[in-house]
């Protein structure tokens, strides 16, 4: 049962590599829908103005246009063998005819469409003309007309008034503007608008032999400004997300190279920088700038396909998971295909390779993920969060796919789990840092329970000497005083022999808490052995030093121990030595405060007795 439920997580699982951006598919941000997008857009609802409008908000085409006629066909069909384009013969010369009427009868009849977005088949029709006659535009002076397409699948040449605008966006690569989520958005110069009659605005579009084609998003007409705006908005959204996922991959691989054991963080962190290079390479300004779509494509998959099988082993590391030869024969067949993003000449090919074998191949790490956070989530609870929140994203990419393609024909694809997949990172990241933190703190407990006595809670004899000898160090560079304090339970032996081990346990237990509670937290306290235990006081002088053991030893003497027998009553002997004034070792020290115990214990106990000064030649 299990294994079925893994197997159909894993095939869900696999629906966001299968939304990915491809040839004759169309995705577009949810900020970039131009329904929720455009508040103020005028001509909300369709209608067909008889006066000229104003240009100075955008304005849907459908909503204003007086009329909007299709007609499927070749653009040669219409206009020739002479391709307008920079550079190009006949640019200059070349107009596009403004009516029908001037064209040769169109193969697939002439239509009246009543709204955009629409679409097509292109495998009936390789490519089809819009006309859409617009009312008199008036342009503010200051103001520059933009005509912003969204997306187009997959060439368009657009004409204002029979006068060439531009092709493709300026994107020379095909399918590039929906591969990374471009609206194609040309600028109109203000003389190509007439003020006191119609315009006409000619779109031809073309695409290859499968799928759908056309226009999929409506389009607008409005300042050059209000678009850029827009733009600068959903760029700076990405590029924090860019900059939020490169600084957490950052972040696991120092972790990495402080503790080169957990590997799950070289992983992880390899996995959030290729995520960062994908969401890099979507931000619209950085593509414009890299000019380069086709590059640009390149890093973009590249990406994509290293991140799957980086996941696929974070997981199956952080788990504790085998590797096993079929798990090597899939990183083999990943490494083959990232050898093919530099290697092979065409982008097309990458592009095709990726939808029809790369995707693919992606059920099976994707299948081992799931599988492996099903069986792990009972018992781990970073992985029931994981689990959790995978199931979680394979709904958003559900919801995705239900938009943009079941959704009446709706071409404009929120792609929520582009945005959903940072707070599924993060999630995972927490996991993972919240294992490290109870990883780091059981590794402190361990550390303390070496390091102190579990029974008083005071440092062991050994890390007490080391401690003691580093603030001696720290003494003699600040030339200030440091006070040795040896203390000895008196007649801890009749307690054992009267009361029992465990009765002269408890005794050592309150007697470690009230040392603690009485000496500062820079005073270095270790059970020496026993009953008996040492104290250094860091700037402490010898009357000083004399004072809190004689504090310390009335407070003793009067610590009642109802637990054990009301009529017991503890006394304890402590012997004094300074430094520097009787020793700068911590064994000359010791000895001197020992010797003062020692002196104690033979003038009757339950006394302090601090060592005199040693004499030194000067």
């Amino acid at each position: 049962m299990s294994g079925r439920v893994a197997s159909f997580c894993a095939v869900l699982f696999l629906l966001p590599g299968l939304a990915q951006p491809l040839p004759g598919e169309i995705r577009e941000a949810l900020l970039l829908q131009e329904n929720l997008s455009f508040g103020g857009v005028q001509g909300g609802q369709p209608r067909r103005p008889k006066e000229a409008i104003l240009l100075r908000e955008p304005f849907f085409l459908d909503a204003i246009a007086r009329s909007m006629l299709f007609s499927p066909g070749r653009e040669e069909e219409w206009y020739g063998n002479i391709p307008p384009g920079p550079g190009r013969p006949g640019r200059e010369a070349a107009a596009f005819p403004e009516t029908f009427r001037d064209l040769p009868e169109a193969p697939g009849g002439l239509r009246e469409l009543e709204a955009l977005p629409h679409h097509y088949p292109s495998r009936s029709f390789r490519g089809g003309i819009y006309r859409i006659t617009l009312p008199p535009i008036t342009v503010d002076s200051g103001v520059s007309p933009a005509l912003k397409l969204g997306h187009v699948v997959d060439f368009d040449t657009v004409y204002v008034n029979g006068r060439f605008l531009g092709r493709n966006g300026g994107i020379n690569l095909g399918g590039a503007d929906e591969a990374f989520g471009i609206s194609r958005l040309y600028r109109v110069p203000g003389h190509y608008l007439y003020r006191d009659r119609e315009n006409t605005i000619s779109i031809y579009t073309s695409a290859r032999p499968w799928g759908q084609a056309g226009l999929y998003s409506r389009p607008l007409l409005g300042p050059y400004d209000h678009f850029t705006r827009q733009r600068a908005l959903t760029d700076t959204i990405k590029q924090m997300l860019t900059a939020c996922y490169a600084m957490t991959g950052l972040f696991f691989l120092t972790l990495f190279i402080r503790r080169k054991a957990l590997r799950e963080h070289l992983f992880y962190g390899l996995f959030c920088l290729a995520v960062a290079i994908y969401f890099f390479f979507r931000i619209q300004t950085n593509l414009i700038v890299f000019d380069n779509y086709a590059r640009a494509a390149r890093f973009e998959l590249g990406s994509l396909w290293a991140a799957i099988p980086l996941f696929m082993l974070f997981v199956m590391t952080y788990f504790k998971e085998p590797l096993r030869a079929i798990h090597g024969a899939y990183l083999a067949l990943s490494a083959v295909f990232l050898l093919l993003i530099p290697l092979h000449p065409s982008t097309l090919f990458l592009t095709r390779l990726n939808f029809s074998v790369v995707q693919i191949s992606w059920i099976f790490p994707l299948a081992v993920v799931m599988r492996t956070l099903f069986r792990n989530f009972r018992s781990s609870p970073a992985a029931y969060l994981m689990f959790v929140s995978s199931l979680i994203m394979v709904f958003l990419v559900l919801v995705d796919i239900y938009i943009s393609r079941n959704y009446r024909g709706s071409s404009n694809m929120a792609f929520i789990t582009q945005y959903a997949l940072f707070p599924y990172t993060m999630t995972i990241a927490l996991a993972t840092i919240h294992t490290l933190v109870r990883l780091y703190d059981e590794v402190e407990r361990l550390t303390l329970l070496a390091h102190r006595d579990s029974l008083t809670g005071a440092f062991t004899r050994h890390q007490g000497e080391k401690l003691a000898v580093a603030l001696l160090d720290q003494a003699a560079r600040t030339s200030k005083p440091v006070s040795f304090m040896v203390m000895d339970l008196d007649h801890f032996k009749v307690v054992n022999d009267t009361y029992g081990h465990a009765a002269g346990d408890i005794v050592l237990r309150r007697i470690g808490e009230l040392l603690r509670n009485t000496f500062r937290k820079k005073d270095l306290i270790f059970r020496f052995g026993g009953e008996e235990f040492c104290l250094l006081l860091p700037e402490t002088s010898r009357s000083e030093a004399q004072a809190i053991a004689e504090r310390l030893r009335k407070t003793v003497e009067s610590l009642t121990l109802s637990e054990i027998s009301p009529d017991l009553r503890l006394s304890t002997s402590i012997g004094i030595s300074v430094y520097p004034e009787c020793g700068a070792s911590q064994e000359e020290l010791f000895q001197k405060a020992d010797q003062a115990l020692y002196a104690a214990k033979q003038q009757g106990r339950n006394r302090v007795i601090c060592t005199a000064p040693s004499s030194r030649p000067g």
